[in-house]
């Protein structure tokens, strides 16, 4: 598994961790996206095929636009830490756009110190206690996962 692999994360994570805070919901939901790896952490960042167009989320959300999904995109503010790999599934042939497949490939650079930049911005607004005032964090799942963040 590397960084930019298309991945999709198994039911079974979310039954084993039921108690995760400001996960998209939705029954027969797919878990599909990318897979960075920093920090010795697996993160999962996933694809919505519609993103929010807010511009406070401008800085937490890479779009990734499809013919058929204009407002498709990476949501930085959705995304999971999974270190166990029994959780993830690498798809080699993956049913998104070849334009989205394509921008994903060719971006990855820039996703990834996106989402570095993200994370840092996180971790700052923590250590402010200012997670519940500033919107692009408000409603990230990072909160679930201080420990493997270095901040617990």
């Amino acid at each position: 598994m590397n960084t930019g692999d298309i991945i999709e994360i198994s039911d079974s994570y979310f039954e084993d961790f039921p108690d995760l805070k400001e996960i998209m919901e939705a029954d027969n939901r797919v878990y599909l996206g990318i897979i960075l790896k920093m920090d010795n952490n697996n993160y999962f960042i996933p694809l919505r095929s519609r993103a929010p167009k807010d511009p406070v989320y401008r800085k937490s959300i890479y779009p990734i636009p499809s013919s058929t999904r204009p407002d498709a995109g990476l949501d930085m503010r959705k995304a999971l830490i999974i270190n166990d790999l029994k959780y993830i599934t690498v798809i080699s042939n993956p049913k998104i756009a070849n334009k989205q497949m394509k921008k994903i490939n060719n971006d990855i650079s820039t996703i990834e110190n996106m989402f570095e930049i993200y994370v840092r911005g996180y971790k700052r607004a923590f250590r402010k206690g200012r997670i519940e005032r500033e919107l692009p964090f408000k409603y990230s799942t990072l909160k679930n996962y201080h420990v493997e963040l270095g901040l617990e």
